[in-house]
């Protein structure tokens, strides 16, 4: 309680600057703009100080996107010594720096060429970004598709512009690409940060190591034109925020970087200052190295060309708690997650992910016990729990915990309210595992309404094998033919479950999704089941057991298809078993039930 009175005081302490500042700058249309025109730009090198840059025009790129805008070409230039003249090229984070002519408002930097040896960028007017803005700032989660990438092919360099350098002009197939967006890792690993950044790049961002949680800023910034802007994926004590620049405002209403960020449409982001520590030059794109400042507003949109975002309204967002540690304590992590279809779920795996890394021991012989819970609106709160053991047991933790939200949040039958999402962790340095070494039975030849007794042989690990014996009845109506008994983990009896009835396992709605999930087994029970091969049909996922012959071929050949699967058998008696430790294999023994034993 206290933490989030402190945060809105300091929300409003910044807000109070903020509000009423209006962006009354002249703009300057493409059609009037010529090659050899002399500008300047705006942007923050260090500090929270927006510091000018001298630009000069080199042409105008007509139709860069088939007929959906122009794009600017123009050389940047700064003091001797200065950022722009040791970075030797475009700078990461530069997205969004205004460029003016005569005092008047062209664009955005936006563009420029990887390993470039002079800072040539591609400018986005300003008359296309506004655009933006007449899409509207309400507030609306994004639904951005799980295919979806906004990765720019690139745009053809001009001859004018080639031909100013010759070593550029070798390069075969030389493009304009987005600017690089130096993204923030706050409380992040590396080895996490290796991961994700794959990811990263398919939207042009540049993953960069820092410091957790915000700059403590606490003067009187002005958020204007040229001021950095940070865009916020997770915040809280785990923090990943892309830098880029404020091009426009407009009272509370604010246009940046140039391009998408997502290319995510209606969203819903946290929209920052930031407090730029200073620019690292370097021979493969040259980044602004800062933090997170104040939480100012929302960027409500984002799309070709810019992003746009209104201040004075706080985004809504995932609130993630995970307790990771041992018996003997545990550590607490509470941060927010963007509310988005497509990016949330990886958003929370590898803030979990680096939640345990950076806190237990996660290598050698471990056992985890995992707990999760998703809090949704208009359902019964889903609960997952399970247990782990053995090298490198962390991902299997992860990937289970995170599963369920992935499955809810990507649902396709209806949207869903996600609330909040916990998680609890405990770490126990010692692997208690064993292995299904085999089985036996007291007899493989059974009358109907017969006891079997089984016997299963465990080995544990750097331990004695045992026995654990357990008894099925064979149900009296059982007819007369072959049954298969297995033996198996809880991974082994998902598997047979789902090539028995795949049907069962395509979800036709959300209740029937949920149903699913939480069928998972745990990985310290051992299940044991008697399954008899027998064909019948399942219809929008409920099975339709021992169909007469007659029946099933009618209902084969109704002429309807989508409704209905085939089902290759049932199982006519199961049980579990409970271990203090995790269980994995799976062995099968043939039997054979008669309704006379001779």
């Amino acid at each position: 309680m206290r933490r989030t009175v402190i945060g809105f005081i300091i929300f409003f302490l910044f807000l109070v600057p903020l509000i009423g500042r209006s962006n009354d700058v002249e703009i300057m249309k493409v059609d009037q703009i010529k090659r050899g025109m002399k500008g300047v730009g705006r942007t923050v090198f260090e500090g929270t100080e927006v510091e000018d840059f001298d630009v000069e025009i080199l042409g105008v790129l007509k139709n860069r996107r088939g007929t959906r805008g122009d794009l600017i070409l123009a050389r940047l230039s700064g003091r001797p010594g200065g950022a722009l003249e040791r970075a030797g090229q475009v700078i990461a984070g530069m997205s969004g720096s205004p460029i003016y002519i005569d005092g008047k408002l062209i664009g955005a930097v936006a563009y420029t060429w990887p390993f470039a040896k002079e800072a040539i960028a591609g400018i986005t007017p300003i008359e296309d970004m506004i655009k933006v803005l007449e899409r509207g700032l309400e507030g609306r989660s994004s639904n951005l598709s799980s295919d979806v990438f906004w990765e720019d092919p690139g745009i053809a360099v001009p001859e004018e512009v080639a031909s100013l350098n010759p070593e550029v002009k070798e390069f075969a197939g030389a493009v304009f690409r987005p600017i690089a967006t130096p993204v923030m890792f706050g409380g992040f690993d590396q080895r996490v940060i290796d991961r994700i950044a794959p990811e990263l790049a398919k939207f042009g961002m540049m993953p960069i190591q820092g410091g957790s949680g915000t700059a403590e800023v606490l003067e009187d910034v002005p958020f204007e034109p040229g001021s950095a802007v940070g865009v916020q994926m997770v915040r809280g004590d785990l923090n990943i925020t892309g830098i880029g620049t404020l091009t426009y405002r407009d009272g509370d209403r604010i246009v940046a970087f140039g391009h998408p960020i997502f290319l995510s449409g209606s969203t819903d982001l946290p929209m920052t200052g930031a407090y730029i520590f200073d620019v690292l030059p370097s021979r493969f794109w040259s980044f602004k190295f800062g933090v997170p400042a104040h939480l100012f507003g929302s960027v409500r949109q984002d799309r070709w060309p810019a992003i746009a975002g209104v201040i004075g309204e706080l985004p809504d967002m995932i609130p993630v708690k995970a307790l990771i540690g041992n018996s003997e304590g545990k550590t607490s992590y509470h941060f927010e997650v963007l509310r988005n279809r497509q990016l949330s779920p990886m958003f929370i795996r590898y803030a979990l992910y680096n939640a345990i890394l950076v806190t237990e021991r996660v290598t050698g012989e471990v056992t985890i016990q995992a707990k999760s819970n998703i809090e949704m609106e208009g359902y019964p709160v889903f609960e997952r729990e399970n247990v782990y053991a053995g090298h490198g047991a962390i991902s299997r933790v992860v990937s289970d915990l995170t599963a369920p939200a992935y499955s809810i949040i990507q649902n396709p039958f209806e949207k869903v309210m996600l609330k909040a999402i916990s998680f609890d962790v405990t770490v126990q340095e010692e692997i208690r595992a064993a292995w299904i070494e085999g089985i036996r039975v007291d007899r493989k030849t059974l009358r109907p309404g017969d006891y079997i007794r089984v016997t299963v042989l465990l080995k544990r690990y750097l331990g004695e094998e045992q026995e654990e014996q357990i008894s099925l009845k064979v149900p009296k109506d059982t007819p007369e033919g072959m049954l298969l008994l297995r033996v198996g983990d809880a991974t082994s009896a998902r598997s047979w479950d789902i090539e028995r009835s795949p049907e069962k396992y395509r979800p036709r709605d959300f209740v029937q999704l949920l149903e699913i999930l939480r069928s998972e087994g745990q990985n310290d029970e051992l299940t044991v089941e008697l399954f008899r091969p027998e064909k019948s049909l399942s219809v929008r996922g409920r099975e339709m057991p021992s169909l007469p012959p007659s029946v099933l071929t009618v209902m084969k050949s109704s002429g309807q298809a989508g409704q209905r699967g085939a089902v290759k058998g049932v199982v006519i008696a199961r049980t579990k078993l409970g271990m203090d430790y995790v269980v994995s294999g799976s062995q099968s023994l043939s039997l054979e039930v008669k309704r006379e034993l001779r």
